[in-house]
Protein backbone atom coordinates (compact mmCIF):
# COMPACT_ATOMS: atom_id res chain seq x y z
CA UNK A 1 0.00 0.00 0.00
CA UNK A 2 1.58 3.24 -1.06
CA UNK A 3 1.56 6.34 1.33
CA UNK A 4 -1.03 7.76 -0.70
CA UNK A 5 -3.61 5.22 -0.27
CA UNK A 6 -2.61 4.57 3.53
CA UNK A 7 -3.47 8.79 4.07
CA UNK A 8 -6.36 8.00 1.97
CA UNK A 9 -7.90 4.91 4.51
CA UNK A 10 -6.92 6.92 7.59
CA UNK A 11 -8.64 9.97 6.62
CA UNK A 12 -11.92 8.22 5.79
CA UNK A 13 -11.68 5.96 8.91
CA UNK A 14 -12.40 9.17 10.89
CA UNK A 15 -14.48 10.62 8.70
CA UNK A 16 -12.72 13.38 7.67
CA UNK A 17 -12.79 14.82 4.01
CA UNK A 18 -9.91 16.34 2.00
CA UNK A 19 -10.73 19.90 3.26
CA UNK A 20 -11.02 19.36 7.12
CA UNK A 21 -7.72 17.23 6.88
CA UNK A 22 -6.50 19.96 5.00
CA UNK A 23 -7.70 22.31 7.71
CA UNK A 24 -6.03 20.94 10.46
CA UNK A 25 -2.40 20.49 8.74
CA UNK A 26 -2.74 24.27 7.41
CA UNK A 27 -2.64 23.34 3.93
CA UNK A 28 -5.38 23.04 1.20
CA UNK A 29 -7.21 20.47 0.55
CA UNK A 30 -5.33 20.56 -3.58
CA UNK A 31 -2.77 19.50 -1.37
CA UNK A 32 -4.36 16.43 0.10
CA UNK A 33 -5.43 15.50 -2.51
CA UNK A 34 -1.97 15.38 -4.67
CA UNK A 35 -0.62 13.14 -1.74
CA UNK A 36 -3.25 10.56 -2.25
CA UNK A 37 -2.78 10.28 -5.52
CA UNK A 38 1.07 9.76 -5.09
CA UNK A 39 1.98 12.86 -7.05
CA UNK A 40 3.68 14.72 -3.90
CA UNK A 41 5.35 13.50 -0.29
CA UNK A 42 3.88 15.21 2.83
CA UNK A 43 7.02 17.23 4.22
CA UNK A 44 8.43 15.88 7.35
CA UNK A 45 6.64 18.24 9.40
CA UNK A 46 3.57 17.59 7.57
CA UNK A 47 4.18 13.37 8.45
CA UNK A 48 4.28 14.47 11.79
CA UNK A 49 1.31 15.92 12.16
CA UNK A 50 -0.62 13.10 9.77
CA UNK A 51 0.81 10.39 12.27
CA UNK A 52 -0.38 12.41 15.25
CA UNK A 53 -3.71 13.13 14.02
CA UNK A 54 -4.30 9.66 13.02
CA UNK A 55 -3.29 8.16 16.02
CA UNK A 56 -0.46 5.63 14.25
CA UNK A 57 3.49 5.68 14.09
CA UNK A 58 5.50 6.95 11.21
CA UNK A 59 6.54 3.80 9.81
CA UNK A 60 2.98 2.35 10.00
CA UNK A 61 1.89 5.59 7.96
CA UNK A 62 4.94 5.20 5.39
CA UNK A 63 4.72 1.53 4.94
CA UNK A 64 7.40 -0.19 2.89
CA UNK A 65 6.73 1.07 -0.23
CA UNK A 66 7.17 4.62 0.85
CA UNK A 67 9.57 6.91 -0.13
CA UNK A 68 11.33 7.87 3.00
CA UNK A 69 14.31 9.46 4.31
CA UNK A 70 16.72 6.89 5.21
CA UNK A 71 17.18 8.62 8.59
CA UNK A 72 13.86 7.96 10.45
CA UNK A 73 14.49 10.07 13.20
CA UNK A 74 14.29 13.02 11.30
CA UNK A 75 10.80 12.37 10.87
CA UNK A 76 9.72 11.79 14.35
CA UNK A 77 12.22 14.68 15.45
CA UNK A 78 9.12 17.52 16.48
CA UNK A 79 9.85 21.54 16.35
CA UNK A 80 10.55 22.14 20.17
CA UNK A 81 7.54 25.07 21.16
CA UNK A 82 8.25 28.18 22.64
CA UNK A 83 5.55 27.64 25.02
CA UNK A 84 3.37 24.67 26.17
CA UNK A 85 0.17 24.47 28.50
CA UNK A 86 -1.92 21.95 30.20
CA UNK A 87 -5.90 23.46 30.09
CA UNK A 88 -8.80 21.81 31.85
CA UNK A 89 -11.48 24.06 31.87
CA UNK A 90 -14.49 24.31 33.84
CA UNK A 91 -18.47 23.93 32.67
CA UNK A 92 -18.79 28.03 33.83
CA UNK A 93 -15.28 29.44 32.28
CA UNK A 94 -16.78 27.55 28.77
CA UNK A 95 -19.98 29.44 29.47
CA UNK A 96 -18.02 32.53 29.88
CA UNK A 97 -15.73 32.47 26.64
CA UNK A 98 -19.14 31.52 24.79
CA UNK A 99 -20.84 34.23 25.90
CA UNK A 100 -18.16 36.85 24.91
CA UNK A 101 -19.46 35.63 20.96
CA UNK A 102 -23.28 34.83 21.45
CA UNK A 103 -25.02 38.22 20.55
CA UNK A 104 -28.29 38.24 21.89
CA UNK A 105 -29.07 42.21 21.54
CA UNK A 106 -29.60 41.32 17.57
CA UNK A 107 -32.50 38.87 18.77
CA UNK A 108 -34.59 41.75 20.00
CA UNK A 109 -33.80 44.46 17.15
CA UNK A 110 -36.94 43.02 15.43
CA UNK A 111 -39.57 43.15 18.44
CA UNK A 112 -38.37 46.22 19.96
CA UNK A 113 -38.80 47.93 16.54
CA UNK A 114 -42.93 46.28 16.68
CA UNK A 115 -43.13 46.79 20.35
CA UNK A 116 -42.30 50.79 19.21
CA UNK A 117 -44.71 50.78 16.60
CA UNK A 118 -47.55 49.49 18.61
CA UNK A 119 -47.25 51.84 21.11
CA UNK A 120 -47.33 54.60 18.47
CA UNK A 121 -50.51 52.97 17.10
CA UNK A 122 -52.14 53.07 20.76
CA UNK A 123 -50.89 56.56 21.07
CA UNK A 124 -52.43 58.12 18.08
CA UNK A 125 -55.58 55.77 18.73
CA UNK A 126 -55.35 53.85 15.87
CA UNK A 127 -58.38 51.45 15.27
CA UNK A 128 -59.32 48.53 12.68
CA UNK A 129 -56.66 46.19 10.49
CA UNK A 130 -53.39 48.65 11.46
CA UNK A 131 -53.99 48.00 14.72
CA UNK A 132 -54.73 44.58 14.42
CA UNK A 133 -51.58 44.30 12.11
CA UNK A 134 -49.44 45.77 14.37
CA UNK A 135 -50.38 43.60 17.73
CA UNK A 136 -49.83 40.71 15.05
CA UNK A 137 -46.70 41.72 14.15
CA UNK A 138 -45.32 42.34 17.26
CA UNK A 139 -46.84 38.49 18.66
CA UNK A 140 -44.93 36.70 15.75
CA UNK A 141 -42.00 38.54 16.52
CA UNK A 142 -41.79 37.68 20.42
CA UNK A 143 -42.92 34.36 19.56
CA UNK A 144 -40.23 33.82 16.57
CA UNK A 145 -37.31 35.56 19.52
CA UNK A 146 -38.40 33.04 22.26
CA UNK A 147 -37.98 30.46 19.61
CA UNK A 148 -34.44 31.90 18.54
CA UNK A 149 -32.99 32.47 22.03
CA UNK A 150 -33.90 28.58 22.83
CA UNK A 151 -32.12 27.75 19.72
CA UNK A 152 -29.03 29.55 20.95
CA UNK A 153 -29.22 27.94 24.07
CA UNK A 154 -29.43 24.95 23.58
CA UNK A 155 -26.30 25.35 20.98
CA UNK A 156 -24.40 26.40 24.01
CA UNK A 157 -25.42 23.82 25.63
CA UNK A 158 -24.31 21.38 23.77
CA UNK A 159 -20.87 22.71 22.73
CA UNK A 160 -20.46 23.44 26.36
CA UNK A 161 -21.14 19.42 27.47
CA UNK A 162 -18.94 18.41 24.29
CA UNK A 163 -16.12 20.37 25.14
CA UNK A 164 -15.87 19.23 29.05
CA UNK A 165 -15.10 16.04 27.36
CA UNK A 166 -11.75 16.76 26.42
CA UNK A 167 -8.25 17.75 28.33
CA UNK A 168 -5.79 20.07 26.00
CA UNK A 169 -2.57 20.64 25.75
CA UNK A 170 -1.73 24.05 24.02
CA UNK A 171 1.85 24.43 22.67
CA UNK A 172 2.73 27.74 21.22
CA UNK A 173 4.67 27.79 17.84
CA UNK A 174 6.22 31.56 16.54
CA UNK A 175 3.46 31.26 14.10
CA UNK A 176 0.98 28.94 14.90
CA UNK A 177 -0.73 27.32 18.17
CA UNK A 178 -1.01 24.09 18.80
CA UNK A 179 -4.05 22.46 19.86
CA UNK A 180 -4.03 18.22 20.86
CA UNK A 181 -7.17 17.08 22.30
CA UNK A 182 -7.41 14.44 24.86
CA UNK A 183 -9.80 11.93 26.42
CA UNK A 184 -9.41 9.81 29.47
CA UNK A 185 -5.65 10.39 28.74
CA UNK A 186 -5.69 9.24 25.21
CA UNK A 187 -4.72 11.45 22.65
CA UNK A 188 -7.75 11.79 20.16
CA UNK A 189 -7.01 14.98 17.56
CA UNK A 190 -4.80 17.78 16.82
CA UNK A 191 -5.59 20.99 15.39
CA UNK A 192 -3.16 24.09 14.09
CA UNK A 193 -3.84 27.90 14.06
CA UNK A 194 -2.12 30.32 12.54
CA UNK A 195 -1.66 33.52 14.66
CA UNK A 196 -2.53 35.56 11.19
CA UNK A 197 -6.25 33.59 11.00
CA UNK A 198 -7.11 33.62 14.36
CA UNK A 199 -9.40 37.15 15.30
CA UNK A 200 -11.64 39.02 17.39
CA UNK A 201 -9.77 37.96 20.11
CA UNK A 202 -11.03 39.21 23.63
CA UNK A 203 -9.96 39.57 27.47
CA UNK A 204 -12.72 39.16 29.73
CA UNK A 205 -11.13 39.25 32.65
CA UNK A 206 -9.91 35.05 33.65
CA UNK A 207 -9.96 34.10 30.19
CA UNK A 208 -8.39 35.38 26.53
CA UNK A 209 -10.61 34.04 23.78
CA UNK A 210 -9.92 34.06 19.88
CA UNK A 211 -11.82 32.47 17.19
CA UNK A 212 -10.92 31.68 13.57
CA UNK A 213 -12.83 29.58 10.95
CA UNK A 214 -12.76 26.34 12.46
CA UNK A 215 -13.18 26.67 15.96
CA UNK A 216 -11.90 28.96 19.39
CA UNK A 217 -9.24 28.91 21.23
CA UNK A 218 -8.92 29.85 25.40
CA UNK A 219 -6.26 30.69 27.28
CA UNK A 220 -6.52 30.69 31.12
CA UNK A 221 -4.81 34.53 31.78
CA UNK A 222 -3.74 32.92 35.30
CA UNK A 223 -1.94 30.07 33.27
CA UNK A 224 0.43 32.87 30.88
CA UNK A 225 3.78 33.55 31.30
CA UNK A 226 3.64 37.45 31.80
CA UNK A 227 5.42 38.11 28.27
CA UNK A 228 3.64 35.39 26.24
CA UNK A 229 3.75 35.10 22.64
CA UNK A 230 -0.10 35.07 23.16
CA UNK A 231 -0.51 39.00 24.39
CA UNK A 232 2.23 40.11 21.51
CA UNK A 233 0.42 37.65 18.32
CA UNK A 234 -3.21 38.49 19.18
CA UNK A 235 -4.67 41.78 18.45
CA UNK A 236 -6.50 41.79 21.99
CA UNK A 237 -9.71 43.21 22.63
CA UNK A 238 -9.94 44.77 26.07
CA UNK A 239 -13.36 44.38 27.72
CA UNK A 240 -12.23 44.97 31.22
CA UNK A 241 -12.01 48.57 31.49
CA UNK A 242 -15.83 48.63 30.27
CA UNK A 243 -17.07 46.96 32.64
CA UNK A 244 -17.27 49.73 35.65
CA UNK A 245 -18.48 52.20 33.09
CA UNK A 246 -21.08 49.83 32.12
CA UNK A 247 -22.02 48.93 35.98
CA UNK A 248 -22.05 52.71 36.35
CA UNK A 249 -24.50 52.79 33.01
CA UNK A 250 -26.58 50.22 34.59
CA UNK A 251 -26.97 51.28 37.66
CA UNK A 252 -27.94 55.09 36.72
CA UNK A 253 -30.87 53.26 33.92
CA UNK A 254 -31.98 51.13 37.14
CA UNK A 255 -32.51 54.55 39.34
CA UNK A 256 -33.97 56.46 35.94
CA UNK A 257 -36.35 53.54 35.48
CA UNK A 258 -37.59 53.92 38.52
CA UNK A 259 -37.76 57.37 38.94
CA UNK A 260 -39.89 57.44 35.29
CA UNK A 261 -42.63 56.12 37.20
CA UNK A 262 -42.93 58.79 39.91
CA UNK A 263 -41.96 61.64 37.72
CA UNK A 264 -44.94 60.50 35.55
CA UNK A 265 -47.32 60.91 38.31
CA UNK A 266 -45.85 64.15 39.51
CA UNK A 267 -46.04 65.69 35.78
CA UNK A 268 -50.18 63.65 35.94
CA UNK A 269 -50.51 66.21 39.41
CA UNK A 270 -48.79 69.31 38.71
CA UNK A 271 -48.73 69.86 34.66
CA UNK A 272 -52.94 70.47 34.71
CA UNK A 273 -52.41 73.30 37.65
CA UNK A 274 -49.88 74.49 34.49
CA UNK A 275 -51.26 73.65 31.42
CA UNK A 276 -55.15 73.49 30.78
CA UNK A 277 -55.96 69.86 29.85
CA UNK A 278 -59.67 68.65 28.84
CA UNK A 279 -58.95 65.33 30.27
CA UNK A 280 -56.31 64.02 32.67
CA UNK A 281 -53.75 63.46 30.60
CA UNK A 282 -52.15 60.14 31.47
CA UNK A 283 -50.74 59.84 27.78
CA UNK A 284 -47.44 61.86 29.74
CA UNK A 285 -46.73 57.94 30.77
CA UNK A 286 -46.01 57.40 27.47
CA UNK A 287 -43.23 59.23 27.29
CA UNK A 288 -40.97 57.97 29.58
CA UNK A 289 -41.68 54.77 28.14
CA UNK A 290 -38.15 54.26 26.16
CA UNK A 291 -36.52 54.44 29.57
CA UNK A 292 -37.76 51.30 31.04
CA UNK A 293 -37.56 49.59 27.42
CA UNK A 294 -33.81 51.10 27.06
CA UNK A 295 -32.80 49.30 30.26
CA UNK A 296 -34.23 45.87 28.69
CA UNK A 297 -32.25 46.11 26.11
CA UNK A 298 -29.08 47.16 27.76
CA UNK A 299 -29.55 44.39 30.62
CA UNK A 300 -29.68 41.79 27.20
CA UNK A 301 -26.85 43.35 24.51
CA UNK A 302 -24.27 43.53 27.96
CA UNK A 303 -24.61 40.23 29.77
CA UNK A 304 -22.87 38.40 27.15
CA UNK A 305 -19.22 40.36 27.74
CA UNK A 306 -19.85 41.77 31.25
CA UNK A 307 -22.21 39.40 33.42
CA UNK A 308 -26.27 39.56 33.77
CA UNK A 309 -27.61 42.63 34.54
CA UNK A 310 -30.83 40.86 35.74
CA UNK A 311 -31.75 44.03 37.88
CA UNK A 312 -32.31 46.13 34.87
CA UNK A 313 -34.36 43.46 32.68
CA UNK A 314 -36.59 42.71 35.30
CA UNK A 315 -36.90 46.20 36.63
CA UNK A 316 -37.25 47.39 32.70
CA UNK A 317 -39.85 45.10 31.93
CA UNK A 318 -41.68 46.29 35.42
CA UNK A 319 -41.80 49.86 34.75
CA UNK A 320 -42.69 48.79 31.46
CA UNK A 321 -46.20 47.28 32.43
CA UNK A 322 -46.65 49.54 34.96
CA UNK A 323 -46.57 52.91 32.36
CA UNK A 324 -48.46 51.53 29.43
CA UNK A 325 -51.22 50.18 32.51
CA UNK A 326 -51.63 53.96 33.20
CA UNK A 327 -50.78 55.18 29.78
CA UNK A 328 -53.96 53.30 28.79
CA UNK A 329 -56.16 55.00 30.94
CA UNK A 330 -56.13 58.17 28.68
CA UNK A 331 -58.72 56.20 26.44
CA UNK A 332 -60.24 54.73 29.17
CA UNK A 333 -60.85 57.59 31.33
CA UNK A 334 -61.57 60.00 28.46
CA UNK A 335 -65.51 59.30 27.80
CA UNK A 336 -65.83 58.78 31.63
CA UNK A 337 -64.34 62.49 32.08
CA UNK A 338 -66.83 63.83 29.82
CA UNK A 339 -69.66 62.37 32.27
CA UNK A 340 -68.17 63.59 35.50
CA UNK A 341 -67.38 67.70 33.38
CA UNK A 342 -71.07 67.20 32.43
CA UNK A 343 -72.60 66.44 36.02
CA UNK A 344 -69.65 69.06 37.25
CA UNK A 345 -71.72 71.56 35.05
CA UNK A 346 -74.79 70.75 36.06
CA UNK A 347 -73.93 71.35 39.88
CA UNK A 348 -72.27 74.38 39.25
CA UNK A 349 -74.47 76.45 37.30
CA UNK A 350 -77.92 74.70 38.51
CA UNK A 351 -76.86 73.72 41.79
CA UNK A 352 -79.20 70.28 41.34
CA UNK A 353 -77.15 67.50 43.17
CA UNK A 354 -77.13 64.68 39.99
CA UNK A 355 -77.59 61.17 42.03
CA UNK A 356 -75.65 58.37 41.38
CA UNK A 357 -76.12 56.38 38.07
CA UNK A 358 -75.62 53.15 37.10
CA UNK A 359 -75.63 53.50 33.08
CA UNK A 360 -74.43 56.20 31.12
CA UNK A 361 -74.78 56.58 27.42
CA UNK A 362 -72.93 59.96 25.53
CA UNK A 363 -72.82 60.82 21.78
CA UNK A 364 -70.77 64.37 20.53
CA UNK A 365 -71.59 65.83 16.98
CA UNK A 366 -68.45 68.29 15.93
CA UNK A 367 -69.89 71.48 13.65
CA UNK A 368 -70.27 69.06 10.72
CA UNK A 369 -73.33 66.83 11.23
CA UNK A 370 -74.83 68.66 14.23
CA UNK A 371 -75.54 71.49 12.35
CA UNK A 372 -79.32 73.09 12.96
CA UNK A 373 -80.96 76.38 11.78
CA UNK A 374 -80.04 78.65 14.62
CA UNK A 375 -77.41 76.95 16.16
CA UNK A 376 -74.78 73.69 16.68
CA UNK A 377 -75.53 70.82 18.56
CA UNK A 378 -72.56 69.58 20.11
CA UNK A 379 -73.33 67.04 22.73
CA UNK A 380 -75.99 65.10 24.86
CA UNK A 381 -75.22 62.60 27.76
CA UNK A 382 -78.20 59.76 29.14
CA UNK A 383 -78.01 58.66 32.60
CA UNK A 384 -80.19 56.18 34.32
CA UNK A 385 -80.34 56.30 38.14
CA UNK A 386 -80.41 53.45 40.66
CA UNK A 387 -84.08 52.87 42.07
CA UNK A 388 -83.32 53.91 45.20
CA UNK A 389 -81.31 57.23 44.32
CA UNK A 390 -83.87 58.41 41.80
CA UNK A 391 -87.05 58.31 44.61
CA UNK A 392 -84.70 61.01 46.67
CA UNK A 393 -84.25 62.90 43.85
CA UNK A 394 -87.86 63.11 42.64
CA UNK A 395 -89.36 63.75 45.71
CA UNK A 396 -86.32 67.50 46.18
CA UNK A 397 -87.49 67.80 42.18
CA UNK A 398 -91.30 68.28 42.63
CA UNK A 399 -90.61 70.80 45.48
CA UNK A 400 -88.18 72.74 42.88
CA UNK A 401 -90.28 75.20 41.16
CA UNK A 402 -87.51 75.27 38.67
CA UNK A 403 -88.53 72.23 37.21
CA UNK A 404 -90.81 72.76 33.89
CA UNK A 405 -93.43 70.07 32.62
CA UNK A 406 -93.64 71.73 29.48
CA UNK A 407 -91.67 73.93 27.49
CA UNK A 408 -92.68 77.96 27.30
CA UNK A 409 -93.37 79.49 24.49
CA UNK A 410 -90.43 82.14 25.03
CA UNK A 411 -87.56 79.17 25.54
CA UNK A 412 -88.69 77.25 21.91
CA UNK A 413 -86.40 78.85 20.38
CA UNK A 414 -84.19 78.03 23.03
CA UNK A 415 -84.77 74.52 23.83
CA UNK A 416 -83.52 71.88 21.21
CA UNK A 417 -86.36 68.95 22.03
CA UNK A 418 -85.25 65.37 21.19
CA UNK A 419 -88.52 63.65 19.97
CA UNK A 420 -87.57 60.47 21.14
CA UNK A 421 -87.36 60.85 24.25
CA UNK A 422 -90.29 61.28 26.46
CA UNK A 423 -89.92 63.61 29.44
CA UNK A 424 -92.25 64.63 32.82
CA UNK A 425 -89.50 67.53 33.90
CA UNK A 426 -87.42 69.61 32.02
CA UNK A 427 -84.85 72.58 33.22
CA UNK A 428 -82.89 74.96 30.57
CA UNK A 429 -79.61 76.70 32.08
CA UNK A 430 -78.14 79.72 30.25
CA UNK A 431 -73.96 79.10 31.24
CA UNK A 432 -73.05 82.00 30.05
CA UNK A 433 -75.69 84.61 32.42
CA UNK A 434 -76.64 81.97 34.83
CA UNK A 435 -80.06 82.33 34.02
CA UNK A 436 -82.51 79.35 34.34
CA UNK A 437 -85.64 79.12 32.30
CA UNK A 438 -85.29 83.25 31.27
CA UNK A 439 -84.60 84.15 27.46
CA UNK A 440 -81.29 86.20 26.94
CA UNK A 441 -81.93 90.07 26.90
CA UNK A 442 -79.63 90.60 23.87
CA UNK A 443 -79.05 89.02 20.78
CA UNK A 444 -76.01 86.46 20.31
CA UNK A 445 -75.01 82.90 20.41
CA UNK A 446 -75.20 81.18 23.81
CA UNK A 447 -73.92 78.17 25.46
CA UNK A 448 -77.30 76.23 26.53
CA UNK A 449 -77.42 73.04 29.16
CA UNK A 450 -81.02 71.45 28.96
CA UNK A 451 -81.42 68.62 31.50
CA UNK A 452 -84.58 66.59 30.46
CA UNK A 453 -86.15 64.22 33.49
CA UNK A 454 -88.18 60.46 33.13
CA UNK A 455 -90.12 59.83 36.51
CA UNK A 456 -91.10 56.29 34.73
CA UNK A 457 -87.61 55.42 33.65
CA UNK A 458 -85.19 57.12 36.30
CA UNK A 459 -83.00 58.75 33.27
CA UNK A 460 -82.19 61.95 32.69
CA UNK A 461 -81.22 63.53 29.40
CA UNK A 462 -78.73 66.32 29.34
CA UNK A 463 -78.15 68.35 26.20
CA UNK A 464 -75.48 70.78 26.10
CA UNK A 465 -75.10 73.10 22.69
CA UNK A 466 -74.38 76.31 21.34
CA UNK A 467 -77.20 77.99 19.86
CA UNK A 468 -78.13 81.53 17.81
CA UNK A 469 -81.11 83.59 19.29
CA UNK A 470 -82.25 86.68 17.85
CA UNK A 471 -84.38 88.57 20.04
Amino acid sequence: MTLGNKIQQCRKALGLSQEELGQKLLVSRQTVSLWEKDQTLPSIDNLTRLKEIFGISVDELLGVEAAVPADHSSVDAEEAPIEEYNFDYSEQEYKDALAAYTRYNRLIYYPLFMFILMIVALAIDATGWPLYVCVGCFAVSVISTLISLRKVKKQSYNLVNDALKYSRIVRVYDDYVELRLYIDGKFNSLNKYAFSNLSHAKDTGNLITAICKNGMLIFRKSDLKEDSLIYSKLDIKDCVPKKRKLKLYSLLLFVFTLLSVLVGVACIIKLPDVIDFDTTPFWIFYLFLPIPVFSVYFGFSTKRTVGRYTKNIVSGIIVSVILLTFGSCSFEVNESSDFEKCIRKIEEHTGIAVPEYKAAELSSYGDEGGQFENGIFYQFITFELYGDKSNKFEKTLIHDSRWMKEIPSDLEELIILDDEFVYNYLLMCNTDTGEINTPPEKSGYYDILVIFYNVQSDKMLVYEYEIKYTK
